[in-house]
């Protein structure tokens, strides 16, 4: 909001000016009338009334042209605040896809990897991505409240499952680090071995036993598997499409101002999973890890109805 804007004072000046001027030129006209003899009066009435239509036209002059100028420059103030309000729809837009690249780029190396190695790295980039969702959701709050409410469920939504995947790292990072240490010590002492006498065997598994691990981890399984890929479509993709077309109807350029019935839909999935989302929490808050996959497990039964 910007603050009430001032008359201009110069114009101020330019009223005060010519009032001033108007109403000495007005005095001084009725001054000589009344010490004049009366066929001198025309010339001067003529031109005391000139001086009051300089000091009256001068202040209706004034007026409307501050009020004219105070006009220009709220309209100069509106055009800059869009200009704002749609860089920052922008930005969240960014954001938005800065979050699923991090998640997607997460589950396409994890799965083609198959390496505690990087389950590590890329379960450490997940931080980043809850934050990203949390500084939007702050950012939000002072000025987009309509905005704020529009993208308060998906964005918990997406929250909420990669919290489920982080907590799930920091519960099994011991066992899987240690068994990822086990297994390099192996490989290291067959190394050495062989090293010594070419002709020894090598006795290791080529499937790391750390990733016997992981492999088994449910919420990971979720991300990585296309056998649970529409789950995890309607546990986190759903709701980065939702907020964003709830963001491009904002942009003066967006594509989605007529959306068609596929973006509809997914607005409409989010919404559902979300519902029986909040049902299941609110039921049993202390398996939070099961909730996610439970109410995934309804929307795509919920889904299966709707064709």
């Amino acid at each position: 909001m910007h603050p009430a804007r001032k008359f201009p004072w110069f114009i101020l000046c330019w009223i005060a000016v010519f009032f001033c001027l108007g109403l000495a030129i007005w005095y001084g006209a009725m001054r000589f009338i009344e010490s004049s003899p009366p066929q001198d009066h025309g010339l001067v009435e003529s031109l005391g009334v000139a001086g009051l239509t300089l000091a009256f036209g001068g202040v209706l002059g004034g007026v409307l042209a501050g009020l004219v100028k105070l006009l220009f420059e709220r309209w100069d103030d509106q055009k800059k605040q869009k200009e704002a309000n749609q860089a920052f729809y922008r930005n969240i837009l960014d954001d938005l896809k800065s979050v699923y690249d991090t998640v997607e780029r997460s589950r396409l190396l994890v799965a083609a990897h198959r390496s505690a190695k990087t389950y590590g790295e890329q379960m450490r980039s997940l931080p980043d991505a809850v934050v990203t969702i949390h500084n939007i959701k702050r950012a939000l709050k002072p000025g987009f409240s309509d905005l704020d409410q529009q993208l308060e469920a998906p964005l918990n939504c997406c929250s909420g499952f990669l919290k489920g995947l982080i907590f799930e790292f920091r519960d099994n990072y011991v066992e899987v680090s240690f068994e990822q240490s086990k297994y390099e010590a192996q490989k290291k002492a067959q190394l050495e071995k062989q090293a010594k006498a070419p002709d020894t065997p090598i006795k290791i598994t080529s499937q790391s036993p750390a990733w016997n691990v992981i492999s088994k981890l449910p919420e990971l399984s979720v991300l990585c598997s296309d056998d649970r890929f529409e789950e995890y479509d309607v546990r986190f993709v759903c709701h980065i499409d939702a907020a964003s077309h709830s963001l491009r109807n904002l942009l003066d350029d967006g594509t989605d101002s007529n959306p068609d019935s596929v973006t509809k839909n997914r607005s409409k999935l989010s919404q559902q999973y979300h519902e029986y989302w909040s049902q299941l929490i609110a039921i049993d808050s202390a398996s939070k890890r099961d909730i996610g996959h439970l109410a995934a497990m309804k929307t795509i039964d919920w889904l299966a109805d709707q064709k």
